[in-house]
């Protein structure tokens, strides 16, 4: 829809002589300045791969750092011993979650623990989303 004529056939009122060719080229300029609505779908969908992909990238380089601070994490934490005995680690205890038909009360105490093997496989499996 370029030419006057297009834009007076698409027009839905009749164009009486009165109006003249100034109108149509005055809506004619309005519509070259603005696309088309499938022009502008496409360019919106356009922009919102464009923000999904930046998204999915800023996730990533997210998983990424969150996983090199979590392995240095868990070295320093694994290197910890007690001072009597530099061959006994505290992180041990804290690798696994107990027995929960051992320890009744620790789940009573704690309903939804956590151990360092769980933080770990879930850091790797990028299940968290941010650091909070």
């Amino acid at each position: 829809m370029t030419s006057v004529s297009g834009i007076k056939s698409c027009v839905r009122w009749h164009w009486d002589d009165r109006y003249g060719d100034e109108v149509a080229n005055a809506i004619q300029e309005v519509v070259a300045a603005y696309p088309d609505a499938q022009q502008l779908a496409q360019e919106a969908q356009e922009m919102e791969k464009m923000e999904k992909a930046a998204q999915k990238m800023k996730k990533k380089e997210f998983q990424e750092k969150l996983q090199q601070i979590s392995a240095a994490c868990f070295k320093a934490v694994e290197s910890v011993t007690r001072p009597a005995d530099k061959s006994s680690f505290l992180y041990k205890p804290f690798n696994q979650l107990p027995w929960k038909n051992v320890h009744i009360v620790y789940y009573k105490v704690i309903p939804m623990p956590i151990s360092l093997s769980n933080i770990h496989s879930k850091v790797n499996k990028n299940i968290y989303d941010s650091v909070d």
